[in-house]
């Protein structure tokens, strides 16, 4: 028997309906989860790219702040300073130093 005879009779059985029904069926379930394996891995995978940037953006943030506290420590001290020498002159005299 070959391979076209036995499809031929299996197509005039009654249960070539059956199982394309539900052979269809089952292979929409297997599509449809795989699409969503592929949707949850790449969604993982973004995640992660946003935490790492956001860690980043946090650091970054982090140094900007460290940078303006030194900056305001420059501006207090140099309003500190005398501005000439008749200013520390009298500074000293004062014992304002």
């Amino acid at each position: 028997m070959s391979f076209t005879t036995l499809l031929a009779a299996f197509k005039a059985s009654r249960y070539f309906a059956f199982a394309t029904k539900w052979g269809g069926v089952v292979l929409a379930v297997l599509l449809a989860l795989l699409g969503l394996m592929k949707w949850a891995s790449r969604t993982q995978s973004r995640a992660a790219q946003i935490e790492i940037e956001s860690r980043m953006l946090r650091q970054r943030g982090d140094a900007l702040k460290e940078i303006e506290n030194v900056q305001a420590k420059m501006e207090t001290a140099g309003a500190d300073q005398p501005r000439d020498r008749d200013d520390l002159a009298e500074q000293l005299r004062d014992e304002n130093y």
